[in-house]
């Protein structure tokens, strides 16, 4: 079964600064809620990067104090796992940061933000990917129930990417921030000659890692369990 709405209506969108969330599963009753955990992490990001800069701008991993809000230590150890800065890893925690949110008051959410999504499942079900990458029909990623929430990361609907990395990039992990970073490095790689298998042994390796895809031209690298459908 498609993740999607079941009826007109039962999804609602929640706009974050410049950011627009959408919300699938959960009632216009919780919007309130989503938009002030979207709200709450944004104040806390802009936050700390005034205090510490480098947060913003580093493109590595980088060390932060024991004492800092969870969200903050939490996109540190994601992207340092990865090999990526922190704010490479902001689209997706802002996703998850409403999801996790939303999924105290609900069994099965997704909100979806870009190219990211968090999904929290009971049945398996089908997560399109549009556009399509590398070819003319619908694919969609299959969501597992038994992997618990989940982070998707895809360049499908992201307008800036690095020049000549590939057709497409689809990353699912055990966290919204992880897909993120991983989808980042992935795509750092790609931007290099010759590296299409360099980026599928990087995806391969991260722990956390559920699966990943990614596309070049007629070329298709799939690692890890991902499961894909028409």
């Amino acid at each position: 079964m498609p993740l999607r709405p079941r009826k007109r209506g039962q999804f609602f969108e929640v706009p974050v600064q410049d950011m627009v969330l959408r919300v699938s599963g959960a009632p216009d009753d919780l919007y309130e809620v989503a938009r002030a955990a979207g709200m709450h992490f944004w104040e806390q990001i802009q936050s700390y990067a005034i205090r510490n800069p480098a947060f913003r701008t580093s493109k590595g991993p980088l060390d932060v104090p024991p004492d800092v809000p969870e969200i903050i230590a939490r996109m540190a150890a994601e992207a340092a796992a990865a090999g990526v800065g922190p704010m490479f890893t902001f689209q997706g925690a802002l996703t998850e940061y409403v999801g996790r949110t939303i999924a105290r008051a609900r069994e099965e959410v997704l909100v979806a933000s870009g190219g990211d999504y968090y999904v929290v499942a009971r049945r398996r079900s089908r997560l399109h990917v549009f556009p399509p990458l590398g070819g003319d029909g619908e694919l969609s990623v299959v969501v597992k129930p038994e992997l618990g929430p989940q982070g998707v990361f895809t360049t499908a609907g992201r307008a800036l990417l690095p020049a000549e990395t590939g057709d497409g990039v689809v990353v699912v992990a055990s966290s919204c921030m992880l897909a993120d970073a991983a989808g980042a490095g992935a795509l750092a790689i790609l931007s290099r000659p010759k590296s299409f298998r360099t980026a599928l042994a990087y995806l391969r390796g991260l722990a956390g890692v559920h699966g990943g895809m990614i596309v070049r031209g007629k070329h298709i690298g799939v690692v890890g369990g991902l499961e894909l459908a028409a």
